[in-house]
């Protein structure tokens, strides 16, 4: 009687233990995969309610708001599906700075593997890129936090001195890779200051190129497409022949909805581990260099609290409170230039897919997620207020200058035809709509865009772009700027020559 009573408590905890584990078992079972699609369960009298009226108003209809797409996924099944008429289910858009999450996504897999660890030095596969005393101490680490120290500012209005232009569409676009690495570092070194930067995603492709040699080509599609039954996903390389990790990718919106779902599950795919837990923890912590007091941050809900390649909604610094208030404090999110957006909202088990091409989506992401709450999840969630769209004051002095200096520089011609490539051939968007909803800038005012698609003789296509009028009294000749697609291999997208 006394032993039964003493092993009671034990017996207890491991039945209830099995029991437990079972439960979870049979959870985890019960999991709706969207393999090969996404199923679809739309409940007609729900959109009918304000909330969802509203909601549908607001993220499709609302001037300055331009949608492309949109997807609501909840509890694993298509809630809600929209498309203009240029885009469709199967079209790919192109996402932008979404990329460095899905560049964040690849690294992970290559640390799972073995294949690197994140405390590598970059050093070691870009010997000598950089002569700066800190560039030795530089690590993958510090490429996924944005925390490297580069100096690098992309919000620049000048182009030819804005280091993402000149990586992208001017003289560091042979090897983007080596660019990024060679550009200077701040005295105090990696991990002082968190600084936003598009090319130290691609230098981590520049990266894993290295470490994967002949495979390297296939692993974003081995690794992590083809796993999600991701079919129409397309990745862009410079001609070093590096994927473009920090801009140039393109996915449906149900496909990138299937990365969130990854997400939402913990990196967890059917029975397959695409990213360990601890990985998504490092995905999902402040960078070190943001948390530092080298990064001061006057307005955190214009700057964005960032992790490891992934927007978050916390308060990291005391006193600064949540970039998205309204918004649930574990909601996370891919956020692109016009407007990309790839939302996870663990609590209420919801993913949000948006694509577009306007400039104000950032300053309006909480009151979109809080709208789509309330259609979607709860009535009475608290709504954001919109915010006014404002345009940004530039003088005219600045205006001029800039354009001059494009135009001599040949980023604007080089930026024009990459672009319009990607949009006509790898999304499939006339040319005359790629130029308008691209929107470069007052340049379609005050010169005309000559855009010719030829057939060239080894088989590929190219879009070549030449501006007339007022750029010749900049540039002083005819430049003829050209990308070309290879129909044989869709998958790598446009590349500028």
């Amino acid at each position: 009687m006394w032993k039964e009573k003493k092993f009671f408590p034990l017996w207890t905890f491991v039945l209830t233990f099995i029991f437990t584990l079972i439960i979870q078992i049979a959870r985890a079972d019960e999991t709706s995969w969207p393999v090969p699609d996404w199923e679809k369960e739309v409940n007609d009298e729900q959109m009918k309610s304000p909330q969802c009226e509203e909601f549908v108003d607001y993220a499709t209809q609302t001037k300055k708001y331009l949608t492309d797409s949109l997807v609501v996924i909840k509890d694993g099944k298509i809630r809600y599906e929209y498309y203009d008429e240029k885009n469709g289910v199967n079209k790919p858009h192109i996402l932008w700075s979404v990329t460095k999450t899905l560049t964040g996504v690849l690294l992970g897999t290559a640390v799972r593997d073995g294949r690197i660890t994140i405390d590598q030095a970059v050093d070691d596969y870009y010997p000598g890129a950089n002569p700066g005393r800190n560039y030795p101490k530089v690590s993958l680490k510090n490429l996924l936090y944005l925390d490297a120290g580069y100096i690098w500012h992309e919000g620049l209005f000048d182009a030819t001195e804005n280091p993402v232009v000149s990586m992208l569409y001017g003289p560091g676009h042979n090897d983007m890779a080596y660019y990024a690495a060679s550009r200077r570092i701040i005295s105090q070194g990696p991990g002082y200051r968190w600084n936003y930067s598009t090319g130290l995603p691609t230098l981590t492709m520049g990266v894993l190129k290295k470490v994967y040699g002949d495979e390297y080509d296939l692993m974003p599609w081995r690794n992590l497409f083809y796993p999600l039954g991701i079919q129409n996903a397309s990745f862009e390389k410079d001609l070093s022949g590096t994927f473009i990790g920090g801009a140039n990718s393109y996915a449906t919106s149900r496909d990138l909805a299937k990365i969130g779902y990854l997400f939402l599950n913990n990196g967890r795919w059917k029975d397959e581990t695409i990213l360990p837990p601890e990985w998504m923890k490092i995905m999902l912590t402040p960078s070190p260099g943001y948390v530092s007091p080298g990064t001061v941050i006057y307005d955190v809900e214009k700057t964005g609290v960032y992790g490891g390649s992934l927007w978050l909604n916390k308060e990291v610094k005391k006193g600064q409170g949540k970039p998205y208030p309204y918004s649930p404090g574990d909601m996370y999110a891919a956020i692109g230039y016009m407007g990309q957006n790839l939302i996870v909202l663990p609590s209420q088990k919801m993913i949000l897919v948006r694509t577009g091409y306007d400039h104000a989506f950032n300053d309006r992401l909480d009151a979109f997620v809080t709208r789509a709450l309330a259609c979607f999840h709860n009535p009475k969630t608290k709504l954001a207020p919109i915010p006014k769209f404002e345009h940004p004051k530039i003088s005219i002095g600045k205006v001029f200058k800039n354009i001059r200096n494009i135009f001599q520089a040949r980023t604007l011609q080089n930026s024009i035809a990459k672009i319009v490539c990607s949009c006509h051939l790898v999304m499939g968007v006339d040319i005359p709509t790629c130029l308008k909803r691209h929107d470069f800038g007052v340049t379609k005012h005050i010169t005309k865009i000559n855009v010719k698609e030829s057939f060239e003789m080894d088989g590929n296509i190219s879009i070549g772009v030449r501006l007339s009028g007022i750029s010749r009294i900049f540039s002083g000749n005819k430049y003829t700027a050209k990308a070309y697609y290879d129909p044989q291999l869709p998958e790598y997208g446009c590349t500028l020559k």
